[in-house]
């Protein structure tokens, strides 16, 4: 790491390392012998505080790198932390809050577009619906976290990101990491022969609580693989390790057996489609008067208990997945059916209080008095205490209709926007960097039909670097710094 810091000398830079290991190392020993793995937060918090003053972006980049192995830590309160992305998310936030103080005329500078208006009325939305919670406690603990989750990575980003080299490292910090995991997960489902029914938790414990999450957060990074491959000479030994990993990434999401990642994925050209020949308003218009229609067709004469399936016919065929394919189609998986479950009840819901909502993260504590017992399964007792499956229903459940509107006027503003600067920035690489952006983030939103993904850290972290991405790709190619580095 390269010293720069106007504060200390190069002999008080020296101190402070020392300092810092003299501390580390008896504390590090002592948490193994107690088996207090928490006090292995003590060096990580020094250590952190030493490189913030030193080089901040360090912990941007080390951030990212910790964010999809973090692994869930149970605190004694109760509540669990994401061990390290979390501690240094709250790092950021500070760090984040003390430039904001100390040099405000920067982010002064920054231009107020549709995106980050979206944002802060989001923002504002979630603290009204808070006030008027069924949970208030529980929308608070949401409400507090959103404010250093955004300040982070939204905040935290726009003060890192200078130069496009800072995309590079980004990338590369990422590329690593999900590459390392996915091995992993790989060789320890080969171990349990690639099934099915291995495939759900155990190969990839503890670092993604599921297969969804890790299939998820492997496409969306997968287009900016697309993209990076065009920063490097054919011939280049860079540009060969990016093509096959590329055929590396569809095979870990192909073996995954995660059939939301792999409809993603194939939808990725249709989408670049829609981008390259300006048809995202269209897309999106045609896709708000269908999806109308059909809720329509269902709330009508209650149409929707048409799909109330045979409590005794749905199955989840863990050790046959062709046969776990038919039950989709056929409405007889357990998974597709507990969704109608939640879904009728977060309709039930969004009915009982359509402008404020039962208040945000409150879903799991208050839908089951709202749900059809039609169609309930064998596993809607819902130990695992999870949410809707869908994140637009979860909105409108938990923040009224007003949060659907401005969440899915985010969503569209994100999409238009990166369609407006495909077409518009001069540059092919920075065209190429807008466009795996716009796709990652057309992939989420894919995804978001069937999971609650945004609120997985691992995968909202991504989901809203998009906006951040976007602004600065725009900035650097009107000042020709994609130019001079990438092309």
């Amino acid at each position: 790491m390269k010293l720069n810091s106007d504060f200390f000398s190069a002999k008080q830079q020296f101190l402070l390392i020392a300092g810092t290991a003299l501390i580390t190392i008896p504390v590090v020993v002592l948490s193994f012998v107690l088996e207090r793995y928490v006090l292995l937060a003590i060096p990580l918090l020094i250590g952190l505080s030493f490189v913030a003053v030193i080089n901040y972006k360090v912990l941007f980049y080390l951030f990212w790198f910790s964010l999809p192995g973090s692994i869930p830590y149970d605190l004694p309160s109760g509540m669990n932390l994401d061990l390290f992305s979390e501690p240094l998310m709250l790092v950021l936030f500070f760090i984040f809050l003390l430039r904001l103080g100390l040099d405000f005329s920067y982010f002064a500078k920054i231009p107020i577009n549709k995106t980050y208006l979206m944002l802060f009325l989001m923002f504002i939305w979630i603290v009204i619906s808070s006030i008027f919670s069924t949970e208030p406690l529980i929308s608070l603990k949401y409400t507090l976290s959103k404010v250093w989750y955004f300040g982070s990575i939204i905040g935290f980003s726009l003060l890192v990101i200078r130069e496009p080299g800072d995309f590079r490292r980004w990338f590369w910090v990422l590329y690593w990491i999900l590459l390392i995991l996915a091995v992993v997960t790989i060789i320890r489902h080969g171990l349990m022969g690639f099934t099915f029914a291995a495939a759900h938790h155990d190969p990839m414990h503890p670092y993604y609580s599921n297969h969804v999450t890790y299939a998820c957060i492997m496409a969306l990074f997968f287009p900016y693989l697309l993209s990076a491959r065009k920063w490097y000479p054919k011939d280049s030994n860079l540009r060969k390790l990016l093509n096959f990993s590329i055929l590396f990434w569809i095979v870990a999401i192909i073996i995954s057996y995660t059939r939301a990642s792999w409809i993603a994925i194939i939808l990725l050209p249709v989408l670049f489609l829609i981008i390259k020949f300006r048809l995202t308003k269209l897309v999106l218009l045609l896709s708000l008067a269908i999806t109308t229609i059909f809720v329509s067709y269902l709330l009508h004469n209650q149409n929707y208990l048409q799909f109330a399936p045979v409590y005794e016919k749905t199955v989840f065929n863990k050790n046959d997945f062709s046969k776990h394919l038919t039950a989709t189609y056929q409405m007889k998986d357990v998974s597709g059916v507990e969704r109608l479950y939640r879904w009728v009840a977060a309709k039930n819901m969004i009915a009982e209080h359509p402008i404020t909502g039962f208040g945000p993260n409150s879903f799991t504590f208050q839908y089951k008095p709202f749900a059809e017992s039609r169609f309930r399964t064998y596993v809607s007792d819902n130990v695992e205490r999870s949410s809707t499956h869908n994140y637009f229903l979860l909105v409108a459940s938990e923040q009224g209709i007003p949060g659907l509107i401005l969440f899915t006027l985010f969503v569209a503003f994100i999409l238009i926007r990166g369609e407006n600067l495909y077409h518009n920035l001069k540059y092919e690489s920075s065209k190429s960097l807008v466009v795996a952006a716009t796709l990652s983030f057309g992939a989420m939103i894919f995804h978001l039909f069937l999971n609650d993904l945004v609120e997985v850290d691992k995968l909202g972290a991504l989901f809203f670097f998009v906006p951040v991405l976007l602004l600065k790709v725009e900035k650097m190619d009107s000042q020709d710094q994609y130019f001079s580095i990438f092309d």
